[in-house]
């Protein structure tokens, strides 16, 4: 086994990807790039910490404190801008209060009465789900989308519709007769709806 030595703590670890992260180098040659991989020098926990730290670093530039201050200052602001609406979190589910929320700072609604009448307009759409707003149009309700979803299922006549009409699975039937019953179900309904 092939060991590798962290360049923070020294520590000998064996040289896979459980403990250092990998690495590519792109160098110049006569034929163009190539490309070598290899192992940082730090291993993961190391890694891991000095990215931690570095972060405190520029937290601490954005706050104008000392890293030892870094602690306090971070729990007086995360106390400041933290909202918790702890009637709202009973009554809303979790992706509801979470809109709601970013609908709190956004400042569209100021408690969960005007969030309902704003989000529930249409109690068949759920817009909190939706990309785009659509101005207010009113979308099918569940029976009248099983219902569409059903018909453009029936009006296909697929393979799959047609075996399971006659009650036998995939490969069970040769294709000609899966053709004949596509084609009868086909009359039958021109005759229903023509007469």
């Amino acid at each position: 086994m092939i060991l590798k030595t962290c360049g923070t703590c020294g520590k000998e670890f064996p040289k896979t990807k459980d403990y250092f992260f990998e690495r590519t180098i792109k160098q110049k040659n006569k034929s163009g790039y190539a490309e070598y991989k290899s192992f940082k020098s730090d291993c993961k926990k190391c890694h891991g910490k000095k990215g931690n730290q570095r972060r405190v670093e520029k937290r601490c530039e954005e706050l104008n404190c000392s890293t030892s201050e870094y602690r306090a200052n971070w729990k007086k602001q995360y106390s400041e801008t933290r909202t918790i609406d702890k009637s709202a979190k009973k009554e809303l589910s979790k992706g509801q209060y979470r809109v709601y929320l970013q609908k709190l700072s956004d400042g569209i609604v100021s408690n969960v009465d005007e969030y309902r009448q704003e989000v529930f307009k249409n109690r068949h759409s759920k817009p909190w789900s939706r990309k785009f707003d659509y101005g207010g149009k009113v979308f099918l309700t569940l029976k009248e989308r099983l219902n569409k979803s059903h018909s453009i299922r029936r009006d296909n006549l697929t393979d799959t519709y047609i075996l399971n009409a006659l009650g036998f699975k995939k490969g069970e039937l040769p294709n000609e007769v899966i053709e004949t019953k596509r084609l009868i179900i086909k009359l039958k309904r021109e005759v229903r709806h023509g007469s």
